[in-house]
């Protein structure tokens, strides 16, 4: 009886149930029901299990599913063709004992007499004769290893329109992360501000920052897949320059970091802004955006730069813009911005300047 009065047995079997009940919550069923093996108390549950001709005949992904571990990357059996990867530990004499695992039909890929342990790659018909070796403790599965990498995707700092666009959902429902497309980008400037004496501003970081922190592709890349820098076609050195091309480039990195960037100011006069949208698509952009309106670009016929923008996406490009109406009034209060309409409409006469 227990301090609650509970006979002992009783209470055995409430806990086998309770540990039961929670391991079928935790486990496959597959793996509940191979939870007692055969074998000689040298081989894991789950070599023992694999040792059995029934399993050993199944494809190496069957016999993944069949043990409930992974059929490949972190967690799964490592293997080098037929043979997988086992972890043997002797209760001593681990280096005195290595011909005799060579004569069980182990491949011997590593020892160390200082943990008395072998790592040796063996078919699963060999197993039972590595575990029946002189000495051998125990006989476990090499599990592939997690790999732990810098995170490249996203740098520093991560847009909040990747999550706004769902962009992560996006890039693993259609396997894609902007690889094979080029993206370029229209605004004042790229690495050109005039950063003030103090160091205060007007930006917070340079380029060669950005590609440090990985917020940027860049040659200075440690990102492997990331090492092509910017394309930079011709940018803008001004003390009005505020990097807001860079800024944007940050963005699409972002939300397509497998994209080729490019950059070319729009910030020389409405005739280069024209002639750069060209030279990007010239330059291999497929997609092309800018943050960039000028006062003159006229509302009823196409200007310089909606002609060249008719010209890059009747070659197949695409090309995106801001579009509002800015509703702008001068300094007596008049309304000075246009209105919808579906076409012009002649007043009849022109208005008084």
């Amino acid at each position: 009886m227990n301090a609650e009065g509970i006979p002992r047995k009783r209470l055995a079997v409430r806990s086998s149930l309770a540990a039961l009940t929670l391991a079928c919550l935790l486990c496959p069923a597959a793996a509940i029901a191979r939870a007692t093996p055969d074998g000689d108390g040298t081989l894991s549950a789950g070599l023992a299990y694999l040792a059995k001709p029934s399993v050993q005949s199944q494809s190496p992904k069957a016999q993944a599913r069949i043990l409930g571990v992974a059929a490949s990357g972190p967690g799964s059996l490592q293997r080098q063709g037929s043979r997988l990867l086992v972890n043997v530990r002797f209760e001593q004499g681990a280096i005195a004992r290595l011909a005799d695992l060579r004569s069980a039909g182990a491949r011997v890929l590593d020892s160390s007499g200082r943990y008395q342990a072998v790592t040796a790659a063996v078919t699963p018909g060999m197993l039972r004769r590595v575990a029946a070796t002189p000495g051998v403790a125990s006989v476990t599965p090499s599990r592939a290893p997690m790999l732990y990498a810098a995170k490249c995707e996203g740098g520093s700092v991560i847009s909040e329109g990747v999550a706004q666009l769902h962009a992560e959902t996006a890039r693993q429902a259609f396997a894609v992360d902007g690889s094979g497309v080029t993206v370029g980008v229209l605004s004042d400037s790229y690495d050109g501000a005039v950063e003030a004496a103090d160091g205060s501003g007007p930006i917070a970081t340079k380029a060669a920052q950005d590609i440090a922190t990985a917020d940027l592709p860049g040659t200075a890349s440690e990102c492997p897949a990331q090492t092509t820098p910017v394309d930079v076609l011709e940018d803008l050195a001004s003390a009005e320059a505020t990097d807001e091309g860079r800024a944007m480039l940050q963005i699409v990195h972002d939300v397509a970091p497998g994209a080729s960037l490019a950059f070319a100011t729009a910030f020389l006069g409405e005739e280069s802004f024209a002639q750069n949208i060209e030279a990007l698509a010239a330059a291999g952009a497929q997609v092309i955006v800018d943050d960039v309106g000028y006062f003159e670009e006229p509302f009823f016929q196409d200007g310089p730069v909606a002609a060249a923008v008719n010209k890059v996406t009747g070659a197949g490009a695409t090309y995106l813009s801001s579009a509002g109406n800015d509703n702008l009034f001068d300094a007596e209060g008049n309304e000075i911005s246009s209105w919808e309409a579906p076409e012009y409409r002649d007043s009849g006469g022109c208005p008084a300047a």
